[in-house]
């Protein structure tokens, strides 16, 4: 493959009428008989001859016109304070105070409160922005804002910190956001995420003794003390052909420590169908409880066997 040539750079000329000055007129070139080319020099008055002049070009162009000051429907500025324009800090610092004021009105604004952060760095007032930034990501921050935050928390050095808002705006844009079980499956045996041997027939025995797989997704580990902690329990059910549950059975609080957010939770447990149930159709109903945050969440699934 030849190499790929150099793209041609545009060629920009620049014409300076700065320096252009009216001068004498122009005199009147001689023209050859041997120059047929030559142009024929228009009559001069015979009282005065006007020379052309040209007006010298401004270096810069004029101002533009402030738009009005005004907002967007997520709290964005549309336009600087009116007044005599500012850029850079003082830009930045207008701009955050009007956020301020719509954020005191109604706090429940992560991507408004996100974009207060920045906007406190960029005007260099940095005790304000720390003051946000102790507090945290509000709990319902979307990935937008959470990317945001992370952005702040690594101008101000706390690169811990961005990365857990960043591994939680990742989680939310791939799960949705939802307590989600997954592939819930009976197995002849589970030998880690995703690696099992599903069962062909769903056909069991009095006597038959499989292991349930199911995928957990959008798990909530909470960072403590430098490592996240999951904390999870599960409860399992028979139903009846009616929906009525004929066996239970609980876990206690299980708990898993890791040095980061991981996206391949799973649980597996072992079933064998209790002495009591008689021929039939059943369903086996799972259902993880996440006690990891401040409130629990929840999410259910089920899967159909035949007892012979």
């Amino acid at each position: 493959m030849e190499p790929a040539k150099p793209a041609t750079e545009d060629k920009v000329v620049v014409i300076d009428l700065a320096d252009s000055t009216p001068d004498a007129p122009p005199a009147t070139p001689e023209t050859s008989p041997q120059d047929p080319a030559s142009p024929v020099p228009s009559p001069a008055s015979p009282d005065v001859a006007t020379p052309q002049t040209t007006e010298p070009e401004s270096a810069e162009p004029p101002a533009p016109a402030t738009p009005p000051q005004g907002e967007t429907a997520n709290g964005e500025p549309t336009a600087a304070p009116t007044g005599p324009a500012v850029t850079g800090p003082e830009r930045a610092r207008r701009y955050a105070e009007v956020l301020a004021r719509r954020l005191s009105s109604n706090p429940d604004q992560p991507l408004v409160a996100a974009r207060l952060v920045r906007l406190w760095l960029e005007a260099n007032e940095l005790a304000k922005a720390r003051g946000l930034l102790l507090k945290g990501p509000p709990p319902d921050a979307g990935p937008e804002a959470l990317a945001i935050w992370a952005s702040a928390q690594i101008s101000v050095g706390e690169m811990g910190a961005a990365r857990h808002s960043l591994e939680k705006a990742l989680s939310k844009t791939r799960s949705g956001g939802g307590l989600v079980l997954r592939d819930l499956s009976l197995c002849q045996r589970v030998l880690s995420y995703a690696n099992y041997e599903p069962l062909t027939s769903h056909l069991l025995w009095p006597t038959s003794t499989v292991r349930l797989y199911a995928e957990l997704v959008n798990a909530n580990a909470v960072l403590e003390n430098g490592q996240y902690h999951l904390r999870l329990r599960w409860s399992l059910q028979v139903l009846d052909d009616q929906g009525q549950a004929v066996w239970t059975r609980e876990s206690q609080d299980l708990l898993l420590v890791s040095r980061r957010p991981t996206q391949d939770n799973f649980v597996t447990i072992p079933f064998s169908p209790p002495s009591s149930l008689g021929r039939g159709s059943y369903n086996l109903e799972l259902t993880v409880i996440d006690r990891s945050g401040s409130e629990e969440r929840s999410t259910s699934a089920s899967i159909g066997f035949e007892l012979r």
